[in-house]
């Protein structure tokens, strides 16, 4: 039986997958005690300490990684979209993307701020 997680992104193209994995491994490399919890009503695969900080949401030709507090976020890189009340997101359209110490900054001030 294949994991919840693999079931989940079972139905993506393949290179949407991987970049899904990909952005994983960074966001666990950061924060390696991050619980993970597939959300699949909401289509994303969530991830928090005593709260959600980040949540991957694949999409059919790129991965969005989703800042639940990313409106108070430093970003000086203006890595971030959106225009929500609290919410904010990078959207990721190769494994490159997640290379920028930028976005590393971010996953680490987000997850800094959960515990």
């Amino acid at each position: 039986m294949s994991s919840p997680l693999e079931q989940f992104l079972s139905s993506y193209d393949p290179a949407v997958r991987a970049l899904a994995l990909a952005a994983r491994k960074r966001v666990l490399g950061i924060a390696p005690d991050a619980q993970e919890k597939v959300l699949r009503p909401w289509k994303t695969i969530a991830y928090g300490r005593s709260r959600k900080f980040c949540a991957i949401s694949p999409h059919k030709a790129w991965v969005n990684l989703q800042f639940h507090d990313g409106a108070s976020l430093d970003d000086p890189s203006r890595l971030l979209e959106g225009t929500g009340k609290s919410m904010r997101h990078v959207k990721l359209s190769s494994a490159r993307d997640l290379q920028r110490r930028a976005l590393s900054a971010l996953i680490r001030s987000a997850a800094e701020r959960a515990r």
